[in-house]
């Protein structure tokens, strides 16, 4: 009799913690690419770009003056639906039914009067410890093209 108790246990368990997980579906939208134009020289573009990373948090892993790229190591963000969709569950936001921690990192090409920044988000439902697709909703980026053209302007 004990082993089928623990058996119904089993099964009702597995079915509701199955169904919770089952429920979760990741964006349907493509990444962005934001592309916003910046009067400067490619120069001073890329310089102000990087010290805006570097106030923000930002670690710079890779960066080239010449092709003007710069990529940024991810930053722990604390994650909501301005910054990103990471999809449902259950029909609701998964930011806000999950127990989500985020990271952003950064891809960004700077050219005279003319500056493009790609981020990438990896999202954690921290439950779970699974991961959970996230795509940036342009925010961070052009949060951040703000504040690169005040720099500029300095």
């Amino acid at each position: 009799m004990n082993n089928l108790r623990f058996s119904i246990l089993f099964v009702l368990l597995s079915a509701i913690f199955s169904g919770c997980a089952a429920t979760y579906k990741a964006p349907e939208m493509t990444p962005l690419k934001i592309e916003e134009n910046i009067n400067g020289s490619k120069v001073k573009l890329f310089v102000a770009t990087k010290k805006v990373l570097i106030n923000e948090g930002f670690a710079i892993k890779y960066s080239d003056e010449n092709t003007g790229t710069i990529s940024t190591s991810p930053k722990l963000v604390e994650l909501d639906d301005t910054m990103a969709n990471c999809g449902t569950t259950a029909g609701m936001p998964a930011l806000s039914s999950l127990k989500i921690s985020g990271k952003i990192a950064l891809d960004l090409v700077t050219d005279t009067n003319k500056i493009s920044i790609t981020a990438s988000v990896y999202g954690e439902d921290v439950r779970r410890n699974a991961d959970v697709t996230c795509i940036s909703t342009g925010t961070v980026e052009k949060d951040l093209i703000q504040k690169i053209k005040i720099k500029m302007s300095q």
